[in-house]
Order: C-alpha cells, then structure tokens, then sequence
C-alpha cells in the first residue's frame, strides 16, 4: 500500500484554536487536561520551514495530506436519530466500496454528534494543494443517495483549507464530556444514554 510517512507534522492547541504549536501526529497526547484541538491536514518539513520563517500556519499553501478522511455529524436533540442514520450510512458505504466497518474510526463528538475517520488510502487520496477541495467533493459523493443526505445532520466546515478537530480524550466544556472513541459493535448497540455515560472520563 502507498503511504507518506513524511506528511508527520500537524498543528496542536491545547484549550484554544489559536495559542498552538506544530507538533508530530504520534505525539500528539493520548489524553488531555481539558479541551484540545488539531487540523485535520497533516504536512511536510516545508509547513516547519514555513513557521522558523515567523509565517503564521493559517498562510501555509503548500502540499497537504491526512491519513483519515474526516466526517462530522452534529444532530443537537436528535442524537438517536442521527446514530440510527450513520449506522444505516457506514452499511451502505461499506457495502458499495467493499470496507470492512472496523477499519472505520468512530467517536463520540463529546457534545451533540459523531466523527467518522475513514482511511484515505482505501479512496486514493493523494498529498494535495487544494485536498480540502477533495475532500468536500468525496464527502457529498460518499452521502449521496443515502439517507442521511437529506438532514441537517451533516457539518462540512471542517473541508476547509486549515480546518480544527477536537482531539480523542479531550473534554468538551459544553457538556463536560470527552470526545471518546466507540468500535462498530458499541455504535450500533449502544444508546445515546450509554455513550454519554461512557464520556465522562477518557477510554
């Protein structure tokens, strides 16, 4: 399989979007003290050059790529709802692109929805300069015909060119939940009660 090991750096802010550091994915903590956040692009040496150079990272345009391909489902009061329509989506998509549901990433936002993690390698995604563009066309592919097209559950802000996503483990100060992560069994057994009452602590 094709990888690019060199795309490794990635932008970390503990507590607030805009008080961060360039940090290695792998090292990105396991857990954290409070909220957290990283862009959902991952770069080369060159995005490291770019900030020695007292460059901010918002002004990167160089080449980007992310190991997962990102969704993001926000369903507010109709969480249940919104579960029942990604189970119903990750089957089908499953089914129409051969994927195993487990090689999926699935968490608990830790406040109203659900992220999905998809690896990039099964879509041929490729280190781009415009791969927020790519991603937005692959998201409204991937949904269409499905049900959860039509509702209000979708959130595409996060197809943009320096896009944030709460880390795994870190607290949502909304509820005073964790983004947590669930395997494929617990989506589809479990209800929003449960989640929830896994969410108060890490896992």
């Amino acid at each position: 399989s094709i990888s690019y090991p060199e795309y490794k750096y990635t932008y970390f802010a503990p507590n607030s979007h805009w008080k961060g550091k360039p940090i290695e994915v792998s090292k990105i903590p396991k857990e954290c003290d409070g909220e957290a956040y990283a862009l959902t692009m991952q770069y080369q040496d060159a995005f490291i050059a770019h900030l020695d150079s007292g460059k901010k990272w918002i002004d990167y345009r160089g080449h980007r790529y992310a190991t997962y391909f990102p969704i993001d489902f926000d369903a507010s009061d109709h969480l249940e709802d919104c579960k029942e329509l990604i189970i119903s989506f990750v089957e089908g998509i499953c089914k129409e692109h051969d994927i195993d549901p487990t090689w999926i990433l699935i968490y608990w936002s830790g406040n109203k929805g659900f992220h999905l993690c998809i690896p990039s390698i099964l879509f041929n995604i490729t280190p781009r300069t415009d791969l927020e563009s790519k991603f937005k066309l692959l998201h409204n592919r991937l949904i269409a015909g499905h049900s959860i097209e039509n509702s209000n559950y979708k959130d595409t802000s996060i197809y943009s060119r320096n896009s944030w996503f709460r880390t795994p483990n870190s607290i949502n100060k909304k509820s005073n939940l964790y983004k947590i992560p669930l395997s494929w069994e617990e989506l589809k057994t479990l209800s929003i009660a449960d989640i929830k009452g896994l969410a108060i602590a890490p896992r």
